[in-house]
């Protein structure tokens, strides 16, 4: 669970700074949030009573990827020195989320 979060910093972080986001502190508050909402998301995906391969499967991730983006803007918006409108912080978190979950796809489905 710790190289999820891990990699999910990884590749998150770096966008949200390339979308803007440039304080140090912002950004150190950022990592902070997703480690925090990935292990959180990571634990409840582990009690997903259906199988990898059905639809109900994808459409709660898909679902528990959503919450995230919500969590993550509001916990944002409220860490961050300086934000510049909710609009291109949720946006950004869209963006940084859909990046992270495609990349742990493409590592699911090419890799293993």
């Amino acid at each position: 669970m710790f190289w999820t979060a891990f990699f999910t910093v990884i590749i998150e972080t770096p966008l949200f700074w390339l979308a803007g986001y440039r304080a140090l502190e912002d950004c150190l508050s950022f990592a902070c949030i997703n480690i925090v909402s990935n292990i959180m998301l990571n634990q409840r995906l582990r009690y997903i009573p259906f199988p990898p391969d059905s639809l109900a499967f994808w459409a709660l991730l898909v679902l528990g990827e959503l919450c995230v983006v919500v969590l993550e803007a509001a916990m944002c918006s409220c860490a961050m020195k300086e934000v510049s409108g909710l609009r291109k912080l949720f946006i950004t978190m869209l963006f940084t989320n859909a990046a992270s979950f495609i990349a742990g796809l493409l590592y699911v489905f090419i890799l293993l």
